[in-house]
């Protein structure tokens, strides 16, 4: 983790490795139903460029920015209490 120039970011990269296919995991990270029984917390997900999401129950909100099936998912969110955050998805 680093700090942005001004001190008011906080940067985080992270990898995971999950034993599933791209497409069952691109498909689980972006459908609501599959979303909500991995996580076990509910969660509404629009499926499209510009879609909105809301995840664990309306705990993290967002949009996505680009998705390439099977492939990237990069999306802009945030708690719903607090500062702009973005993930980026690399299948």
């Amino acid at each position: 983790m680093s700090t942005g120039v001004e001190g008011l970011l906080t940067y985080l990269h992270q990898e995971v490795d999950i034993k599933a296919n791209r497409q069952r995991i691109y498909d689980a990270l972006l459908d609501s139903k599959q979303f909500t029984v991995f996580s076990g917390a509910p969660a509404e997900i629009k499926r499209e460029a510009g879609g909105t999401f809301s995840l664990f129950g309306g705990l993290i909100l967002g949009r996505n920015i680009e998705l390439i099936p099977h492939d990237r998912i990069v999306q802009a969110w945030r708690p719903r209490i607090g500062s702009p955050a973005s993930i980026h998805w690399l299948i």
